[in-house]
């Protein structure tokens, strides 16, 4: 795409962008919807449109778009931990540029997101499951709250969930994050962020390494499915046949909205991952990486009946 070209980001990136670069592009490009996003809070979303109870810790800064963050929120039923932070920057905000073919490229301005709001860490214990996701780290101690979480977590045996969020950034970290991942619970991935991890493109040997954590993997593959390696279990999961695929934005945070809720329900690996891919699939059908219409509690049985079990 000749803009992509422009400001010299190649197709399917996910790129951090400064705050001047985020200004130009809202005013060359016309946004043709404008949506409460986030990684983590894509998920938290999916979640509780499936009936889950959820909440969100994140920062805005005060101004309009803070202030619309916090209400686009609410209406998702999720439980706000948001805290408005005084400060030159501003919210975060992404562009997405979708491509005829459904492929996103993400330009994030992170703003005021980075910075994590003071936090009573014992709240912690009252949850099920804590989702940190690697988009946080940009600077050095930046892994400070979040190691925070991660030891009070399992201080209080709380499950831990991490999501990596880009390539470019598990390539930048990938010493703290292998050592990171041995306390983790459950590792949300794509293919090539897991080669990157351990700088190795054969997927027998990767997986060999995989299967050496006592942490389950979840690496999604595209159009091709995903799999989940969890010590001497290995499942394959095809990718369901959608005739087309609008956006491909919040495919792998939907799809950790599916599998969390198989999880947290005590459903096995293998109905986790039909969760995981039944929600994954429904979201690439529309525009945007949230479900468009906040249901009740029926969308699980939805989700069944419109996609045939495998």
């Amino acid at each position: 795409m000749q803009y992509l070209k422009s400001v010299k980001v190649p197709k399917g990136e996910s790129v951090v962008i400064s705050k001047d670069i985020a200004a130009k592009i809202s005013r060359d490009l016309k946004p043709i919807s404008k949506q409460l996003g986030g990684s983590v809070n894509n998920t938290a979303a999916g979640l509780a449109n499936l009936g889950t109870r959820v909440s969100f810790l994140g920062s805005v800064a005060y101004d309009n778009l803070g202030k619309q963050y916090i209400e686009a929120i609410e209406k998702y039923r999720i439980y706000s931990l948001i805290r408005k932070v005084n400060s030159s920057k501003e919210t975060g905000v992404v562009n997405i540029i979708i491509s005829p073919d459904g492929e996103r490229t993400m330009l994030a301005y992170p703003g005021i997101s980075r910075d994590l709001p003071p936090l009573d860490y014992k709240i912690i214990k009252d949850y099920k499951i804590i989702l940190l996701e690697g988009y946080l780290w940009h600077e050095d101690g930046d892994d400070d709250a979040l190691k925070e979480f991660l030891h009070i977590a399992k201080n209080n045996e709380v499950i831990t969930a991490f999501t990596f969020g880009s390539y470019k950034q598990v390539k930048k970290y990938r010493k703290k994050w292998s050592e990171l991942i041995k306390e983790i619970d459950i590792i949300f991935s794509d293919r090539e962020q897991i080669y990157a991890l351990f700088k190795n493109t054969n997927w027998d040997e990767v997986v060999n390494n995989l299967q050496k954590y006592d942490t389950i993997f979840v690496v999604t593959d595209n159009k091709n499915g995903a799999h989940i390696i969890y010590r001497d279990q290995k499942i394959y999961i095809p990718a369901y046949n959608i005739k087309y695929i609008t956006d491909t934005t919040g495919a792998g945070d939907q799809f950790a909205a599916g599998f969390l809720y198989g999880f947290l329900n005590n459903y096995d690996l293998e109905k986790c991952r039909q969760f995981g891919t039944k929600t994954a699939a429904k979201i690439i059908q529309q525009i945007g990486a949230k479900p468009l219409k906040i249901t009740k509690l029926n969308s699980v049985k939805f989700l069944f009946k419109q996609y045939t079990l495998k």
